[in-house]
């Protein structure tokens, strides 16, 4: 299988799931479920997902801007 990265197609043989701390963030205008070292960018930079605060702003690709409104540890899965 092979997956379009801009304008080009590369090999993709499907994700790896690991077993990892499993956050829940609930923003502003959406959320999603994420490992700990999930990386969200902010101000030209990375935040792992365990080192958000609730009032951090992330980049959103749909909406422009995410505010963190809610962060719940659900533990190892």
């Amino acid at each position: 299988m092979q997956i379009q990265c801009n304008n080009e197609f590369k090999p993709f043989n499907g994700f790896n799931k690991k077993i990892a701390r499993v956050f829940e963030i609930i923003f502003d205008n959406c959320k999603i479920k994420c490992s700990a070292d999930h990386k969200f960018e902010s101000n030209n930079t990375f935040i792992e997902a365990q080192n958000l605060l609730l009032g951090s702003a992330v980049d959103n690709t749909i909406h422009g801007k995410s505010i963190v409104l809610e962060i719940n540890d659900l533990g190892i899965q």
